[in-house]
């Protein structure tokens, strides 16, 4: 049967049972000490741990940040899809006789399902609504003036500002996965290592094992 593969939490507190219980007893610190585990090696056992124990928490603080960003961003894409959806059926109405202006508020057929042509299609039905005269005209009817598009346009700069930064902080979240599983690899090996040896030397005492975090089949 397949081993199930342990949390990153379990293996931090695997390393951390494993260092404590070579400082704090004795005969586990002798009997590993005749296979080679003498202060050097254990002092780099502790800074394997104490960098996968920073770069966990690093992790978790730039995954935290990325979510918050990418939930921002959602929501406030949602809002602005939604009043351009209602702006662009009234637009369709408005224009119903005028179908040669229609491409100048790009409404033609159903919106796009690309999200960055759709906010280009949002910036120029917007921007196009206050630069001509005959679509601003037939728009205001249905209180789609100048102050509402110019509204929709900030919302838009917005969210492409927010983009950029969900962008960013998506980037930073990788990189810090990136290093993070790096630094449990190198962690979990050297673990892996004490554990083989740990049961040559301390097959006299299984008991002593299962207190560095290894558990022994029955």
């Amino acid at each position: 049967m397949k081993a199930k593969k342990q949390t990153e939490l379990q293996l931090l507190e695997n390393c951390r049972l494993i260092l404590n219980n070579f400082k704090e007893v004795p005969i586990i610190r002798e009997k590993m000490s005749e296979l080679g585990y003498n202060d050097a090696r254990m002092q780099h056992g502790a800074k394997l741990y104490e960098n996968a124990m920073r770069l966990y928490e690093i992790n978790k603080n730039e995954t935290a940040r990325h979510r918050v960003a990418y939930d921002k961003l959602a929501a406030d894409f949602a809002s602005l899809k939604k009043s351009y959806s209602r702006d662009r059926k009234i637009a369709k109405v408005a224009l119903r006789n005028y179908p040669e202006l229609w491409h100048y508020l790009s409404i033609n057929g159903s919106s796009s399902r690309s999200n960055l042509k759709l906010i280009s299609d949002m910036e120029i039905f917007y921007t196009n609504a206050i630069d001509i005269p005959e679509i601003k005209s037939l728009l205001a009817k249905y209180k789609i003036d100048d102050t509402t598009c110019q509204l929709r346009l900030n919302d838009i700069q917005l969210i492409k500002a927010n983009r950029d930064i969900y962008n960013k902080d998506k980037g930073q979240s990788q990189d810090a996965t990136k290093n993070k599983n790096k630094a449990f690899h190198q962690m979990q090996f050297w673990i892996n290592e004490f554990y083989a040896n740990a049961k040559i030397a301390l097959e006299d005492n299984p008991q002593l094992i299962e207190t560095i975090g290894k558990s022994i089949r029955s």
